[in-house]
């Protein structure tokens, strides 16, 4: 623990991480940094895509995806989101 602050900063700031990927978190650890990573261009959303508020933290469940552009937050949901298929054994797969 103690990474959110600092990984939401990385995106942000341009430097050292392009995606923040996590789940199960409070209103208190991401709604201050919300408006923070959108002014510097980012995008941050629930793994749904949508938009984090007050409101819909409940269905969010505090999944949180946060990206340095559109692009690379596309992408990502489509890998959030992407089915999971059972492979041989006890792997799973995800179709992507």
């Amino acid at each position: 623990y103690g990474a959110d602050c600092y990984a939401y900063a990385l995106v942000a700031s341009g430097f050292g991480a392009d995606i923040v990927v996590e789940a199960d978190l409070g209103l208190y650890d991401y709604c201050a940094i919300v408006p923070v990573l959108e002014g510097a261009g980012g995008v941050i959303t629930d793994w749904a895509g949508s938009n984090l508020s007050l409101e819909n933290h409940e269905r969010s469940k505090g999944r949180v995806l946060a990206s340095a552009n559109k692009m690379l937050h596309e992408q990502a949901l489509k890998i959030l989101n992407a089915p999971v298929l059972p492979m041989h054994g006890n792997e799973l797969a995800s179709v992507v």
